[in-house]
């Protein structure tokens, strides 16, 4: 399941609707523990431009979640399948599978309740993936982890 994320040069996450904030976190995740450009794309986004840099060094990861927005997610797992990807496809609730893609699925949840799932389940993917590319894996290079305004 791993593979995608150890193996790319540039991490992807898309969905739509109130599951874009987790993919926000976990792409701020991964490029920080990881230490590789990492960005999350609102799925109409992705699609106007972005979606012409994906290639095989791409790791995309998708929310999939339940209702009429579960369609065009599936849709672009299923392009980018046939562009040569192997998306992760994190499904909130029953999903149909899509060939050439990585299921993984979340129990059936709507709304802020469907977030409170994908957000542990996206952060995990994230954190082991960056901890098998990383040698000093959570121990930051350039920052502290203590705040003390904005200044660096």
């Amino acid at each position: 399941m791993l593979a995608p994320l150890v193996s790319c040069r540039t991490l992807i996450l898309s969905s739509r609707g109130q599951a874009l904030g987790a993919m926000e976190a976990a792409a701020l995740t991964f490029m920080e523990l990881a230490r590789m450009p990492a960005m999350a794309l609102e799925l109409g986004q992705l699609l106007h431009g972005p979606a012409e840099a994906l290639s095989d060094s791409t790791a995309l990861v998708l929310a999939r979640p339940q209702g009429e927005d579960a369609r065009s997610v599936t849709r672009m797992a299923e392009a980018a399948a046939s562009y040569g990807l192997s998306p992760i496809l994190l499904d909130i609730g029953p999903q149909s599978p899509v060939a050439g893609a990585r299921g993984v699925a979340l129990p059936a949840a709507e709304g802020l309740a469907a977030v409170l799932l994908l957000l542990p389940a996206v952060q995990t993917l994230v954190i082991e993936a960056a901890a098998r590319r990383v040698e000093d894996f959570g121990f930051p290079r350039r920052v502290t982890k203590v705040t003390d305004g904005e200044t660096p």
